[in-house]
């Protein structure tokens, strides 16, 4: 984002600036000329201080609040329909059918809509 409107120097010198954040887990903060970059790094929040120096070595400072959140896991595909025997067993891994955006480690529930036709267990990714 631009950050030279919310700085002024009142000699009329021109200005640089640096992006800190309190955080890098959390986001990375970087400048280019008078635009400032915050990268998500990981869920949660961090402050990042943006300071305006002029050529004089004078500085001032603002700072902005950043929330990082935790997007859920996206389905891959569909889970194919299974057609079993009485009393045999189907499996297959349902992490081939999901992801998580922000690369967090899944675990896996299933259930049956009617257990009196097929009960569904859970061990790791299989199904």
């Amino acid at each position: 984002m631009p950050v030279s409107g919310y700085f002024n120097d009142p000699d009329g010198d021109a200005l640089s600036y640096t992006a800190a954040s309190s955080d890098e887990g959390i986001t990375i903060a970087t400048t280019s000329a008078d635009t400032v970059w915050v990268v998500p790094a990981g869920k949660g929040e961090a402050t990042v201080t943006v300071t305006a120096t002029d050529s004089e070595g004078l500085s001032a400072q603002q700072s902005l609040a950043v929330t990082v959140v935790n997007r859920p896991p996206e389905p891959v595909g569909s889970v194919p329909a299974v057609e079993t025997a009485v009393r045999d067993s189907a499996i297959f891994r349902v992490s081939e059918y999901f992801s998580d955006p922000d690369g967090d480690s899944l675990s896996y529930t299933a259930a049956s809509s009617d257990e009196e036709i097929v009960t569904a267990g859970v061990s790791g990714d299989t199904v």
